[in-house]
């Protein structure tokens, strides 16, 4: 499981997943699985979502207990 911030400096995170995802850690017997976390609005999530085929997006605007709870939900534990 590995989780991008959408808004990091240099590289989001949606243009990082598609360097991983296009380098040889892609190329294993196994993809892992990504999560987004981001300040951004849900809309703006969605949209990440349904356009790089992660798993989900977390808000993190809740704290460190919203993104816990968000991660739980996600993977349902």
């Amino acid at each position: 499981m590995v989780l991008l911030d959408v808004n990091m400096p240099a590289l989001s995170g949606d243009q990082l997943l598609r360097v991983i995802r296009d380098s040889s850690l892609a190329r294993q017997d196994w993809e892992p699985q990504f999560i987004f976390v981001s300040a951004n609005d849900a809309t703006t999530l969605e949209r990440l979502v349904k356009e790089t085929g992660v798993l989900g997006a977390i808000e993190e605007s809740g704290g460190p207990e919203a993104i816990i709870s968000g991660f739980r939900e996600l993977l349902g534990v």
